[in-house]
């Protein structure tokens, strides 16, 4: 899955093209936490192209995010440019103990052993501070039509997702793997995005069933071409609602 997101143009992809659904789920985060002050230290751990690092720069004094492809990290200070970044795993964090006072993993604990990550996460987090852990689907729906949902569908079928790899992950099995974090709660959300046809098409050109298909044989400009012309019904002349719904566990280091 690595060599998915491995490409400058995937990294420069995730840096311009992602939708905003980040700072959405920061600002809950930060009522849930109750969070009026910058904390000290906090971590981004797997943080792409620096989306989900950038969000932190609010709310912590010195931000940092750690990914294992080096290319999402080498665009990610164009995208967060007051954090620091390394080329580093989460099941070996390159910070001392007790030195991090928050971190967030977005997405990113789907592709890491959780055996080697938690005791690390515990390692490094000072005492009584949270690991929040969140994640949010495609988007791949109106509030009020199915338009897209029939054509995302048609996208599927035709570029598949890569086969396996991933763990299957909900605030269910997180807060039930042993992980020496006791849990303070979870939460699902749904965010809903206005975007253009073109906005969404470039957003759809980062998503691994693209990486996967071009990989297998396919052109950029083929499926690119596929993409713009059935999204034109969908997108019928107006930018549309787009839904991306997802949860937050907040686990506390005790």
């Amino acid at each position: 899955m690595d060599t998915l997101f491995s490409s400058a143009d995937m990294a420069l992809g995730y840096a311009k093209s992602r939708p905003a659904v980040h700072p959405h789920v920061m600002s809950r985060i930060m009522s849930h936490l109750n969070i009026q002050t910058p904390v000290h230290r906090a971590l981004d751990v797997g943080c792409g192209a620096g989306l989900s690092t950038r969000v932190l720069e609010g709310i912590a004094q010195q931000c940092y995010g750690i990914d294992p492809v080096e290319a999402m990290v080498k665009a990610a200070p164009q995208v967060a440019p007051h954090a620091s970044f390394a080329v580093a795993s989460a099941e070996l964090l390159p910070f001392p103990s007790s030195s991090i006072n928050l971190i967030t993993a977005a997405g990113s604990l789907n592709y890491t052993n959780l055996d080697l990550f938690f005791p690390e996460a515990i390692r490094v987090l000072a005492t009584h501070c949270m690991l929040v852990v969140y994640d949010f689907s495609q988007g791949k729906s109106f509030r009020n039509s199915n338009a897209l949902e029939i054509w995302f569908n048609e996208f599927r079928q035709r570029y598949p997702a890569p086969p396996g790899g991933a763990l299957a992950l909900n605030p269910d099995v997180i807060q039930s793997l042993d992980s020496g974090f006791q849990s303070e709660g979870d939460e699902l959300f749904q965010v809903g995005l206005t975007l253009s046809k073109q906005a969404y098409l470039d957003y759809m050109m980062t998503e691994t069933n693209v990486a996967y298909a071009i990989a297998n044989g396919a052109t950029l400009d083929q499926v690119t071409t596929w993409c713009n012309a059935s999204l034109e019904p969908v997108f019928p002349g107006n930018a549309q609602e787009v839904l991306f719904n997802g949860y937050i566990v907040y686990l506390q280091k005790p």
